[in-house]
């Protein structure tokens, strides 16, 4: 068990990541790397056993890991395609380009999945109600990168995302506790990070 004070803390790493790494410094990659370092230390520290990621599947564990693949999918559909220049442009500040782009990308799928579902699906994720804080602390501090790189005049679209990442977060939490296992959460959004870096690359064209 960890205290009030750890629970909150820990749900605040990715923001203060997200705010010096994007906001103060204007790195993608040293956002990335304070975020994962801070879950790596975190759960090793814990004594963290990440077996846990190599059990519990189940035969419909496959739909799961296709609507992770959606992710990307919903993004062309929610937002406008017009957004395409200022999106790549608004990278570009943040230390991201066609150069570099796919290792971050490689980088940011094996890695980012790996880290989050023991972190927020078990660390923090011991809530049996429908919908807990940790759910929306983890959809919440998407809302912070994807602000970032919108124009204000569609910030409209933020509750729609954040809605959508709290009620996927609470299904792979109910997952992880019913099955016991991390496997198909852990390939579930695998899938969906893979699904919008490729939309983040289809944006490069």
């Amino acid at each position: 068990m960890i205290s009030k004070a750890q629970y909150y803390l820990s749900c605040l790493l990715p923001y203060l990541a997200v705010l010096l790494g994007l906001y103060l410094f204007s790195s993608a990659w040293l956002a990335f790397g304070l975020y994962q370092l801070g879950m790596l230390l975190i759960l090793t520290s814990r004594g963290y056993r990440f077996k846990r990621l190599f059990t519990g599947w189940r035969t419909w564990g496959w739909l799961w890991v296709f609507i992770g693949l959606l992710a990307g999918v919903s993004l062309t559909i929610i937002l406008p395609q017009t957004l395409s220049d200022s999106f790549t442009s608004g990278l570009a500040t943040k230390g991201l380009s066609k150069q570099n782009l796919f290792l971050f990308i490689l980088i940011f799928v094996l890695v980012t999945p790996t880290l989050e579902e023991p972190f927020w699906r078990d660390y923090l994720g011991k809530s049996r109600g429908l919908l807990s804080l940790s759910d929306i602390a983890f959809a919440g501090y998407h809302l912070l990168v994807v602000a970032l790189f919108l124009p204000s005049a569609y910030w409209l679209f933020l509750p729609v995302i954040l809605i959508g990442l709290s009620i996927v977060a609470a299904f792979w939490r109910w997952i992880f506790r019913t099955t016991q296992g991390l496997m198909i959460p852990w390939l579930s959004h695998a899938a969906a990070d893979l699904s919008v870096m490729l939309w983040v690359t289809w944006q490069f064209k």
